[in-house]
């Protein structure tokens, strides 16, 4: 993972520098929520592009402001492959609620053609054992 290893490289070279460290937005922890984690990243690579002081510092670390950009680039691609993701997953779950009601219903008319199939063929148990109904002999 290359902001991984470019934020831990960053602590290293600006342990001393702890503004740099504010303005890339590496100090703390390292972030473990999907939205959390996606801004850090954004932050460090929009800095690392845009600010000329910490391009000087971070050339230490051989992060050029083009391998900045092509984080960036690498960030929105997936941040549109999460944004998908997302949403196929907002579909699965409404199509799970429509099929759950579906067969919910379902459940309900096959009881009630249970009920009306026991009272209608009540003299010919076989007839009922032929729609998978099954009687006591």
């Amino acid at each position: 993972m290359k902001f991984k290893r470019h934020r831990d490289l960053s602590l290293i070279l600006c342990k001393k520098d702890p503004d740099t460290l504010i303005q890339l937005g590496v100090k703390g922890r390292f972030p473990t929520k999907y939205n959390e984690f996606f801004d850090k990243v954004k932050l460090f690579y929009t800095i690392a592009s845009t600010e000329a002081v910490v391009q000087n510092k971070l050339a230490f670390i051989k992060l050029t402001p083009e391998i900045a950009a092509t984080c960036l680039a690498e960030l929105e691609e997936v941040l549109a492959l999460r944004a998908n993701f997302d949403k196929e997953m907002g579909e699965s779950q409404v199509a799970t609620v429509s099929k759950n009601v579906a067969l919910h219903n379902l459940s309900e008319w096959m009881d009630e053609f249970d009920t009306i199939a026991k009272i209608a063929l009540y003299d010919t148990p076989q007839q009922l054992e032929i729609l998978g109904v099954l009687v006591k002999s």
